[in-house]
């Protein structure tokens, strides 16, 4: 398991600078939509990353949630950013929203996985 989180580990490093040079490029780095992109590519590497290290239901759980995750802020970014005089004050909201979801239904899945792993 050590080999394929630390392949998903390589793999988040490279969608983060991918996703940097992207914001450097198109000069949004300090934006806002980059910034919440940035965060839940953070958030799902490292998520990632611990849940490929623990047991079989975290692991195959945890990966379509943070998949999900990602590309919902990514989307929602987008619509904010293409839609003009769109207010932050939403894209943060929106996003905030997103981000307690995911951190739900991260905990509900580690905590479900960890009980039924003490009762084997």
């Amino acid at each position: 398991m050590k080999r394929k989180a630390d392949t998903a580990l390589v793999s988040g490093i490279i969608i983060i600078a991918l996703t940097v040079l992207i914001g450097v490029l198109a000069d949004i780095l300090g934006s806002s939509y980059i910034v919440w992109v940035l965060v839940a590519e953070l958030l799902a590497t490292g998520l990632t990353y611990q849940s490929l290290q623990k047991n079989t239901l975290t692991k195959i759980a945890v990966m379509p949630i943070m998949v999900v995750y990602v590309l919902l802020a990514m989307v929602f970014a987008i619509i904010m950013f293409a839609i003009p005089n769109s207010s932050e004050a939403i894209l943060h909201i929106g996003e905030a929203v997103l981000l307690g979801a995911v951190i739900i239904a991260y905990l509900v899945i580690n905590t479900t996985a960890h009980a039924n792993h003490k009762e084997s």
